[in-house]
């Protein structure tokens, strides 16, 4: 279809709002800018397509669908919150549910190119519970049947393009999650609780439903069956990536790593979804996949039907293209399968070992097999490894010591990312507490188990470390507990936190020349964190070694 010069349209209801619009010479002159209102917890993002915001005053002045529970209906909200604080039978056992407003907090966004009954299904099934539905109508002939908001762009901007669209839309208003949706879909009863209660306990910046469609790692372990027959079960675990049939997206990631990138496989969308997984793990952003939640899929409906049999040839060929670009078939494969689809989403430990990197293997395999040789003392602990920029090498070592692997991307601003990494690495830990290694230092065998003893029951404890700078003979540090707090006395390696407290204060908000370790430190101690001091070395800092990725 060719790009028509009539302005957007927002359907809302049985109601066709034509929003206020720009004039003609400044209507397209930057898709950041709109007439009208704007919230104000617009995102800052670039997008790629005009979206525009108009009045939703009409909304109030609808008759209730008394079957409508979504955010737009006027419903009791006490109703709806009852409805959505009972507990499904048969997941009794759940160790948590999803919040009650968090269903307030979530839209769907479905995209559609005609066929009028089946969107409608998909809509009926997402307002039995109190979610509100965005459908982006490519073919402007769609017509709502309850209180869905309806974006018309005007042209055909098919899957891919379409959802961006009602992304964009929907990052301009309160909504924090964000269900990307076919519109050929059947869902499972408590279909949002199931992904909500998921998201809510494994901390996910995406979460899939299990389905009956073509990534068969998304099956449920029950088998393929009708969603209507499905029994949500809460079991989640760890994946790679995901198909873009349903995934629930937070705005957290999107404020960190955008929306899709509508010049991956432009047309038909192939491999998006995959691309915006790995750009969610290299953010510090688990994918997971879970069986409280069912959906079945019809598949290329839209798709064959406008172009025909030979849609899938072609978005392969697309897919394909847009692969090469990114380093290959092989990169590509090892990028999306990161992580294992057969592991459990990591569960609670003792203590998280972060240790950032950059570009140095021989020092990350050296410290990796320094903790396998830590005399751990019944303790559990994870390692966290998070590299500084792409790297291929530590991603291999990383998966060697069944570390798992991290990236972040260090602002421009920066002159070194260690302290990205390290906040990436708090923000996904699993422990308790947490230590930093860094990859060039030495440690005593029973390093981990000392700073976790002399933690436990505080919020910091504190160890000594041998110093041994380039120019200088060897010293202790800090000498005792009245120097604990002292510039110069203090080194990140003999510091172990408790996770909470260390989320307390960024480690980009600590960047001095060289004493981030006491400035982050000392912030922690600004907030009222307890701590211990224990004069037992657990190491050796070697000082001359010290670069970026340290």
């Amino acid at each position: 279809m060719s790009e028509s010069p009539t302005p957007s349209l927002i359907k809302t209801g049985y109601n066709l709002v034509r929003p206020r619009s720009a004039p003609p010479a400044q209507r397209h002159s930057n898709a950041g800018e709109h007439e009208g209102s704007v919230p104000p917890r617009l995102t800052s993002l670039i997008f790629p397509f005009d979206v525009t915001v108009g009045t939703e005053s009409s909304r109030a002045s609808q008759p209730s669908d008394p079957g409508d529970l979504s955010l737009n209906a006027n419903t009791t909200k006490g109703r709806a919150y009852r409805l959505i604080s009972r507990r499904p039978p048969g997941v009794q056992s759940w160790s948590h549910d999803a919040d009650p407003f968090d269903f307030w907090r979530t839209v769907a966004i479905i995209p559609a190119f005609g066929h009028q009954q089946i969107t409608e299904s998909t809509v009926q099934q997402c307002l039995r519970e109190p979610v509100d539905v965005i459908v982006v109508d490519n073919k402007s002939d769609y017509r709502p049947i309850a209180r869905e908001t309806v974006l018309q762009p005007g042209r055909n901007l098919g899957w891919l393009g379409g959802t961006i669209y009602g992304w964009s839309y929907a990052l301009c208003r309160h909504w924090d999650y964000f269900l990307l949706l076919n519109n050929d879909v059947l869902l499972c009863r408590d279909f949002f609780r199931g992904l909500l209660s998921a998201r809510q306990e494994t901390g996910a910046g995406i979460v899939a439903p299990c389905y009956d469609g073509d990534f068969t790692f998304q099956h449920p372990s029950s088998g393929i069956q009708r969603a209507a027959d499905y029994t949500p079960a809460p079991h989640h675990r760890r994946i790679g990536h995901c198909d873009g049939t349903a995934m629930l997206v937070t705005r957290e990631l999107v404020s960190k790593a955008g929306m899709f990138d509508p010049t991956f496989s432009p047309k038909y969308g192939w491999g998006a979804s995959g691309e915006y997984c790995i750009r969610a793990r290299e953010h510090g952003f688990p994918v997971v996949l879970t069986e409280a939640a069912y959906c079945e899929h019809i598949g290329h409906l839209t798709a064959k039907h406008v172009i025909g049999d030979s849609y899938v040839a072609a978005a392969a060929r697309e897919r394909g293209k847009a692969v090469a670009q990114r380093g290959g078939a092989q990169t590509w494969n090892s990028e999306l399968s990161a992580c294992s689809v057969d592991a459990p989403v990591t569960q609670p430990c003792d203590l998280s070992v972060i240790t950032a990197t950059k570009q140095r293997p021989a020092q990350l395999e050296q410290c990796c097999r320094q903790l396998r040789r830590q005399q751990l003392a019944g303790l559990s602990i994870e390692h966290i490894v998070v590299s500084d920029g792409h790297d291929a090498s530590a991603r291999a070592i990383a998966a060697k010591y069944r570390a798992r692997f991290l990236v972040s991307i260090k602002p421009e601003r920066f002159t070194r990312g260690e302290a990205s990494a390290r906040d990436v690495g708090l923000r996904c830990a699993n422990g308790e507490y947490v230590v930093f290694w860094d990859d060039d230092n030495e440690y005593t065998d029973n390093c981990v188990s000392t700073l976790f003893e002399t933690a436990r029951g505080y919020d910091i404890g504190i160890g000594q470390t041998i110093h041994c700078g380039a120019n200088a003979r060897p010293r202790v540090m800090p000498q005792d507990s009245r120097t604990v707090f002292t510039f110069g006395q203090i080194d990140t390696m003999c510091i172990c936190v408790r996770r909470q407290v260390a989320l307390r204060v960024r480690w980009a908000d600590c960047l001095g020349r060289h004493a981030s370790d006491f400035i982050w430190l000392d912030g922690l101690r600004r907030t009222g964190a307890t701590f211990r001091f224990r004069p037992v070395p657990i190491g050796v800092h070697w000082a001359m070694t010290h670069d970026a990725g340290g």
